[in-house]
Order: C-alpha cells, then structure tokens, then sequence
C-alpha cells in the first residue's frame, strides 16, 4: 500500500525490481523494517496485499508476485508472505460490492489465494498463489531458514534456503529476461547429493514438474531457465545435521542461545530458540512426514 505503489502494482513490479533496478527508497524501508525487527528479537513478514492491478489467470501476476516475495526475503528477511483473502469469490464479491460479483477475479481482487465462480462452479489459484506456491509447496513449515544468495545476471533473482527438517536446499529462480537464461547454481560451504527435483512455471503451464536430473561433475546445479519464467529446485544436502528426536526438543524446551544450559541440541529450526516450531518438525520428522 497505497494502492499502485511499487510493490502493491504488479506491472510497477515487474517494470522496476523485475527489470534489475529496485526502487532504492522501498528497499530502505525494507531494511530499517528488517533492523527494527531484529534489534526487538521479533520476526518481521508481509501481512497483506491486493490490488496488483492485474488480473488473476495473467502469468504476469505469478511472475510479479514471486518477484515480491523474493524482495521481502531479500530486504526485509520476512519470515513469511501473505496474499490478501485465502478465498475470494464470485458471491462474496457480489454480497460485498454489489452487482453480480463479475469483478471477483480482477486486478483489484487478484491477490486472494483461491478462487471460486459458483456461476459456473469453478475454483482455480490465483497468479498469487502461484507464486507463493513455488516457495511454500518445497518449503518445511517453520523449519527453512534463507540463505544469502545472489545472481550475476541482473534479470535472474535467487532465493535460497536450508530446510532443515528434508535436510535439503531449495532455490527459487525467477528468470526476467525475454530469452532463455543457461545458469549455474553452486553453494559456498555446503555438499549436495543425489538428483535435484523441481518445478517451474511459464506462460503456458504452471508448477509443471521437472523430470529429475543430475548434479554436474563439480557438485553444482545447471539448468536452463525459459524466458520469463519461475523454477524451484531441491537437492539434499550431504552431511546435513539430522532433525532432532522429540525428547531432546522437550529437554531444551523454552531455552535461548543466550541462556547457560542452551546446547542447540533441541534447535531444530536453527533460529536459536527451542519452542513450538522445533516441537513440530521434531514430531513429524519422527512420524516420517
């Protein structure tokens, strides 16, 4: 907000941070949210947005939005990213705006979630949803903590992060260009195994699944990117810590980096407490969920 700002629009999106140039001034405030937060020990994300201006079954809102989240991660370090309404519809755009709800799906409305047109019983996600898709859909609940990642190519933006529960990277790569882009995905410090997995979306197909393929002989990912297009990868990680058991997230329960007795033993999350979040990775590691 306010509506047609420059990460409330869509096209003002795509036009500025998907071009390479970020509006500086949205960035700072971006990183005094995130200093702010981190000086208080509290977490910092996106509560809402809407009105992106662009209709929901456009290609072009999954692409700005991922673009959106990727910033918020980047600037901000939100810990997560909210569209507006979870579900949104024909008939709840009628009882709240009146007429016969025709607008439920337009650039006003586009950033629920799910929507539904009972006139002809129909649900479908939004470019949104999508959007938010390519992250949450690979990504362990409470257990992904981002890694610092950056991109040589100024139309290519990388998020990166460490689950920790599926002891696996994830990357989400979001090609701006208007041509193919050949990458190379390495990590500093860190050893991957076994075959990478994924999906992308372009135009004409959305989360369509990557047929598995192998790491190259230097350990790294490759891929090519289609032009303006969005692709999560996931590979696991050799060597990576295993998930704490259950009894051991209850023993360091309520304990904090800064207290004496504080081991890590109980940190299943990594973020230097153990409370809640540890408690239900440990629970559904153990259940091999």
């Amino acid at each position: 907000y306010p509506y047609g700002s420059e990460y409330c629009d869509g096209g003002r999106i795509l036009a500025t941070s998907g071009t390479g140039n970020p509006v500086a001034s949205r960035v700072q405030v971006r990183q005094q949210l995130r200093d702010l937060a981190a000086a208080n020990g509290v977490q910092c994300w996106m509560t809402e947005v809407s009105n992106s201006g662009i209709e929901a079954t456009d290609f072009r809102l999954l692409r700005a939005r991922a673009i959106h989240i990727h910033d918020e991660f980047l600037y901000a370090r939100a810990s997560a990213f909210f569209g507006m309404n979870s579900s949104w519809s024909r008939t709840a755009q009628a009882l709240h705006f009146g007429g016969d709800g025709g607008g439920f799906a337009s650039g006003s409305e586009s950033d629920s979630i799910a929507l539904t047109d009972q006139s002809s019983d129909q649900v479908f996600i939004s470019g949104t949803g999508y959007a938010i898709g390519h992250y949450a859909r690979w990504l362990t609940a409470g257990a992904a903590r981002a890694i610092d990642a950056s991109s040589t190519d100024a139309l290519v933006q990388v998020s990166a992060f460490h689950d920790r529960a599926a002891q696996r990277l994830v990357a989400v790569l979001i090609n701006n260009a208007g041509t193919s882009r050949d990458i190379v995905l390495s990590a500093s410090g860190l050893t991957f195994s076994g075959q990478i997995t994924g999906e992308r979306s372009t135009a004409s197909a959305y989360w369509a699944a990557l047929s598995p393929f192998a790491l190259t002989a230097a350990g790294a990912i490759a891929l090519t990117l289609p032009a303006e297009s969005v692709t999560t990868v996931a590979v696991a990680m050799a060597g990576a810590a295993a998930v704490p058991s259950v009894a051991a997230v209850r023993a360091q329960f309520g304990r904090v980096s800064s207290d004496p007795g504080f081991t890590g033993a109980g940190d299943a999350n990594g973020d230097g407490r153990v409370d809640g979040a540890d408690l239900a990775i440990a629970t559904r590691a153990a259940a091999g969920n």
